[in-house]
């Protein structure tokens, strides 16, 4: 009588609790049993299936025995688990308590939950000093190893305010084999870190992991902020640029000019043909619109060649499609460890994608780059055309603003989420969230943000105007020159022809 009495109050219990923060599921898993726990094993193996936070449990006895004989029976519990817990002797004495498990420090979390002036659960959260593992790699600024073992960064300062919010301590390793584990994530047997992560071998990552349909199907996340891909350049003149000077004047412009030029050209040979023409008003309008346009495409040439040199060079392309098209002549060059995202990308519809993939994986020397200084280097020496993630590289500029001076970025992708990962139904998941909320709230990941990575938001980088090499001076000094060659040329050959007309002629 008691078991059916209790077992309808805890009904009206489930029902009553969904809408509060505790127990918003659609679905609550009751279980009950006996003081002696004789089902527990059985409970204790549907609780590894289900969902966090979604299961509790109901003991009738003795609420001291009671509380000893769930901490006998959880120890050694291979999985990670979060219930909630709810013991009493009789319908209307009931405590209700949470209760988190962690295997790897063999660790159960047992606290009381009380209740606000609303009858509603005030759930806190107090691991007790457990120890939670996280394991990376160095991704600058969020996670760096030191040669000694220790680590640093944005997400290892933002862990640590967690932890003392929620009484727990952290331990940050590295992989030992400096796999990230992505080029094995659509496979079975997932290596690395992300494979250590599904494992359960350690509680969570420490880094930020970008949020895909894939991966949420194995792992569990815990959104941090949002980044993007983009495309990175520092223009440079090439060593011959015989184009040099025809860039003022658009396409379009040169077969004008050209056609223009070719109609006068004709108009004035008319006179080799129709005596006396010359003599006429129609030579003399053809002339003077002759004239009139040399004068005008010189003024118009001039200006424009000026602006041209005193503004910013102009981005020889605006997506990834025109960069790959530009091969050999611009190189794309992709950081070690994220050939993954360029695949990712790859679809029918963009076909670049794989191509500029197949092109990093035949040759992997020539295409990839370890760090941003390196790259950064190499991009004011080479025509090299870098992709980045816009967080870590801004992170880096902001310690490095020497490297911001003529950069140019283009190409971005759509943001995404990125966080750090848990193990499936990790009870980590809830904790992180609240805690990440309240830092949000009272301003430390803002904090902590303009700490590790200076503001960010979208940048203009400042930009050098175009100053010529000693090769392209060189350049318009032979054009002058072979101008006045062509013009010394031509009046030679007119002396020539005016003198020998005139010897042949009678006095």
């Amino acid at each position: 009588m008691m078991e059916r009495e209790l077992f309808h109050e805890m009904r009206v219990y489930v029902t009553w609790s969904k809408g509060i923060q505790v127990c918003s599921k659609t679905n609550f898993d009751v279980f009950i049993t006996d003081n002696s726990l004789a089902n527990m094993e059985n409970i204790k193996a549907q609780l590894h299936d289900l969902k966090i936070q979604s299961s509790m449990i109901f003991v009738l006895g003795s609420l001291q025995e009671t509380l000893e004989c769930i901490r006998n029976n959880l120890n050694h519990y291979n999985a990670s688990s979060f219930f909630y817990l709810g013991l009493g002797n009789s319908s209307s004495n009931v405590d209700y308590y949470q209760v988190i498990t962690f295997p790897l420090s063999n660790t159960q979390v047992l606290q009381k939950l009380e209740l606000d002036a609303n009858s509603k659960i005030l759930e806190q959260y107090d691991l007790q000093g457990v120890e939670i593992t996280s394991q990376s790699l160095d991704w600058h600024p969020y996670t760096i190893f030191e040669p000694n073992g220790t680590s640093y960064g944005h997400l290892i300062d933002m862990t640590h305010h967690l932890a003392r919010l929620f009484n727990f301590t952290l331990r940050s390793i590295k992989e030992p084999k400096n796999d990230w584990g992505l080029q094995s994530q659509y496979l079975k047997n997932i290596t690395g870190v992300l494979g250590n992560v599904i494992q359960g071998k350690v509680d969570l990552s420490l880094s930020l992991w970008i949020w895909n349909l894939e991966r949420s199907s194995v792992v569990d996340f815990s959104i941090v902020a949002s980044d993007w891909e983009q495309l990175c350049f520092v223009p440079q003149m090439p060593k011959v640029d015989p184009t040099l000077f025809l860039r003022p004047f658009t396409t379009d412009s040169w077969i004008a000019v050209g056609l223009t030029f070719l109609i006068i050209v004709v108009c004035a040979l008319v006179p080799l043909t129709i005596q006396s023409f010359n003599q006429t008003h129609s030579f003399m309008i053809i002339s003077t619109s002759g004239w009139y346009f040399f004068v005008l495409l010189n003024a118009f040439y001039g200006g424009a060649l000026t602006m041209f040199f005193a503004n910013e060079p102009s981005i020889p392309f605006s997506t990834v499609k025109d960069v790959v098209e530009a091969f050999p002549s611009w190189n794309v060059k992709i950081r070690e460890g994220n050939e993954i995202f360029i695949l990712a990308n790859a679809s029918p519809q963009r076909p670049e994608f794989q191509t500029l993939y197949n092109r990093v994986v035949g040759n992997p020397e020539e295409n990839l780059f370890d760090t941003y200084d390196d790259i950064m280097n190499q991009a004011r020496l080479k025509q090299v055309v870098f992709h980045t993630f816009a967080r870590p590289f801004f992170a880096f500029l902001k310690e490095n603003p020497q490297h911001k001076a003529n950069l140019r970025v283009f190409a971005k992708e759509k943001p995404q989420g990125e966080g750090i990962i848990f193990g499936k139904n990790s009870p980590l998941v809830p904790i992180f969230n609240l805690g990440i909320q309240r830092l949000k709230e009272n301003g430390a990941m803002d904090f902590l943000a303009k700490k590790w990575e200076g503001s960010f938001q979208e940048q203009r980088f400042e930009m050098d105007v175009m100053v010529l090499s000693g090769g392209q001076v060189i350049l318009v000094y032979i054009l002058m020159g072979a101008g006045y060659t062509l013009g010394l040329t031509f009046l030679l050959m007119e002396c020539l022809w005016t003198k020998y007309n005139g010897g042949s002629q009678k006095p």
